[in-house]
């Protein structure tokens, strides 16, 4: 009886496992609250369900509310080598992100892996907003392999400000082993037969 309980539960696990591994993880900043991200700039990180998301900047970073009510990062550029980067304690498989910039900026958003290559990136050479500053410009994508960083900046030849909000992160499902669900149903079955033969 117990044997059959044991090939029972390890048939279940491995319907579970295949049905879990089957979904992708996405969590979302957008900086509006600090259970979404507004504290990033004064605490320096902010605690996700998928990790750990911290933030470093060369030149300002600046947590900002628009007209609106609507919060998001801003960064204001110095010199044309600074940066605001978020990094992750985790590696993502795809970021989406809204962006704005100055009336007259540039944009670039770049999507770094764990060897510090840019994996995808993003350049809009003119952010001119009708409305003035900060108005959202548009949805970015930006897709790789292990992703552990999101790098933006008002740049190059700008030296103003690039805004993001609404960064959706998402982490691939960790594959399953082919062969474990397989693996799982061959004991179960060797256990039914092996008790009809008692």
């Amino acid at each position: 009886m117990i044997r059959k309980l044991l090939f029972v539960s390890l048939g279940v696990a491995a319907v579970t496992l295949a049905a879990e591994d089957a979904q992708a993880s996405t969590v979302t900043l957008d900086f509006d609250t600090a259970a979404t991200g507004s504290n990033i700039v004064s605490d320096g990180s902010v605690s996700t369900s998928l990790g750990t998301v911290s933030l470093s900047c060369t030149g300002t970073c600046l947590n900002l509310t628009s007209n609106g009510g609507n919060g998001f990062l801003r960064h204001n550029q110095g010199t044309d080598a600074d940066f605001a980067e978020l990094t992750f304690g985790f590696s993502a498989t795809s970021l989406s992100l809204v962006y704005a910039g100055d009336i007259s900026g540039v944009f670039t958003a770049q999507a770094i892996d764990r060897n510090g290559n840019v994996v995808d990136s993003f350049f809009d050479d003119n952010t001119v907003g009708a409305l003035g500053d900060d108005v959202p410009g548009g949805t970015v994508n930006l897709f790789g392999t292990d992703i552990v960083a999101f790098r933006f900046f008002d740049g190059p030849g700008g030296l103003s400000f690039a805004s993001i909000d609404d960064l959706a992160i998402t982490v691939a499902p960790i594959p399953l082993p082919t062969g474990l669900p397989l693996l799982a149903g061959g004991f179960m079955l060797l256990g039914l037969l092996r008790r009809r033969k008692a």
